[in-house]
């Protein structure tokens, strides 16, 4: 009820009603009455100090910064993650106008506000979060926004033996290098045209990819790294420093290969630094 009293509907904008608040006009007691409850009400809801708001020093999150800093605390409070971690964006679906509003075509939400996840392998529980609010100073981005990423969510996990799994977006050779130092280890999918990758894989990447058989797969390896490259439908690159590739460091799993025009379920062999990717 005091809802009604206190709002009404604004034309139609996009796909949604947007509910706003108005002055109630009206001479019954009945209405005042509720609409100084709703307000009662929504002094408590605010999240934010208007006389302590600075958008231009603490960002476009102002206003729902103490919120979303409250929500992080909890997560990384109330679980420790096994020792298999993952990193990648998520999106919360939103229409509203915003300029934060992020468009990414692979994810099954395309249009939202994109955050930056961390979460447990196994239970897919989020232990820290960032929202992207944009293009940031470049001088904290020396090695790449996803560099830059892996670092920011991992700060309360560094130095504990962690496993970390992420896609080519973050994977970097400098990153690799960095955070093994710190006692974290990484598996993820890389590029060939990244900056420091094995000029002797980079070169014949396209030429191996070609005559290479499914299940086909290469490796070498860079102190500490090992960079694995396989032929699946298409050629996967790997770099990790948490594994060895052995000839007993393989899998067998199923797909459909095209054997004289017809579409058959064979095995193929997998190397082990794929599996948890």
């Amino acid at each position: 009820m005091a809802e009604r009293a206190a709002s009404q509907t604004c034309p139609r904008r996009g796909a949604r009603n947007i509910p706003r608040r108005v002055n109630v006009t009206s001479k019954s007691k009945t209405n005042t009455e509720e609409q100084k409850r709703f307000e009662e009400i929504l002094q408590f809801l605010h999240v934010v100090d208007h006389e302590k708001e600075n958008r231009r020093t603490e960002g476009k999150l102002t206003a729902v910064k103490y919120c979303l800093d409250f929500i992080r605390e909890k997560c990384l409070l109330l679980f420790q993650p096994g020792r298999s971690i993952s990193i990648d964006e998520r999106m919360v679906k939103s229409k509203g106008r915003s300029g934060m509003r992020q468009y990414i075509k692979d994810k099954p939400v395309k249009w939202g506000f994109k955050l930056w996840v961390l979460a447990d392998a196994d239970t897919g529980y989020t232990s820290n979060f960032f929202v992207y609010t944009g293009k940031q100073d470049g001088n904290r981005l020396q090695h790449g926004l996803g560099y830059t990423v892996v670092f920011d969510l991992l700060e309360e996990y560094l130095g504990q033996g962690y496993c970390v799994y992420i896609d080519n977006f973050y994977t970097s050779v400098q990153l690799l290098k960095d955070l093994y130092k710190l006692r974290t280890f990484v598996t993820g999918t890389i590029l060939p045209n990244r900056k420091h990758f094995p000029r002797d894989m980079k070169d014949t990447s396209k030429e191996w990819a070609k005559q290479a058989e499914r299940g086909d797969m290469r490796w070498t390896r860079m102190n500490e790294i090992l960079c694995v490259q396989w032929k699946d439908k298409k050629l996967v690159t790997i770099m990790s420093t948490m594994h060895r590739h052995l000839p007993q460091n393989v899998r067998n799993v199923q797909r459909r290969v095209k054997v004289a025009e017809k579409w058959e379920v064979r095995e193929v062999q997998q190397p082990e630094v794929g599996s948890g990717l």
